[in-house]
């Protein structure tokens, strides 16, 4: 799947010349740091895989912190709401956006940054802005369940999410040994799978319209 990154100019030093070299700049380093974490993140790293001379990236980025920020916050930006008319509809779409986005580089790179950061406490301000975009868009869906009488008031919204998304984000990290030992689900499947899971968990909350 291929992914794309909008242009920003927030905090930036400067206006490339050519939106399509920033966007390559912003998903190399995000790539980059999914492959060699921070440690190993470094803007020649970024330069080589965007094709670009590290004065390019410095004339628009001070230092790798402001890049990453960069190239985080640009990914939040293509997260839009889902509304395909019906609760169990909308989590297929989301839990299908989250597989295929897990798969690539970058999508793996943003979780790991996530993870990282979580871990060490730093930059949680600065990310934030991601975790807002996902909690909006997947608690509309809720939100809209009620508003059409599928689900009664109060069902529990950040336990529902965290089950969706904890579940797609753990099976990204077992892949390698599930492929190894051959039970890495099928995408179809394990969307299927997924969905009924947090479906049968919002049993107590679903009307007699959301059981049709």
């Amino acid at each position: 799947m291929e992914t794309t990154i909008p242009a920003k100019s927030g905090g930036s030093r400067g206006r490339p010349r050519d939106p399509e070299r920033e966007q390559r700049v912003l998903v190399a380093a995000i790539e980059e740091y999914s492959e060699r974490g921070w440690a190993g993140l470094t803007m020649d790293g970024v330069a080589k895989r965007a094709g670009v001379g590290k004065s390019t990236i410095y004339l628009r980025w001070a230092n790798k912190e402001e890049l990453l920020g960069a190239a985080v916050h640009a990914l939040a930006d293509d997260i839009h709401p889902i509304d395909t008319g019906s609760v169990p509809g909308d989590f297929e779409v989301l839990a299908r956006r989250l597989f295929e986005t897990y798969s690539t580089t970058v999508g793996w790179g943003m979780v790991r940054i996530l993870i990282d950061t979580a871990g060490s406490g730093e930059g949680i301000g600065e990310l934030r802005a991601v975790n807002e975009q996902h909690r909006r868009a997947a608690y509309a869906i809720l939100d809209r369940g009620v508003e059409r009488g599928e689900l009664r008031p109060g069902p529990p919204q950040q336990l529902v999410i965290n089950a969706l998304y904890g579940t797609f984000t753990i099976y990204r990290m077992m892949r390698p040994w599930d492929e190894l030992e051959g039970i890495a689900p099928q995408p179809d499947e394990l969307v299927r799978q997924v969905v009924g899971f947090v479906m049968a968990g919002l049993s107590p909350w679903l009307t007699d319209a959301g059981d049709a």
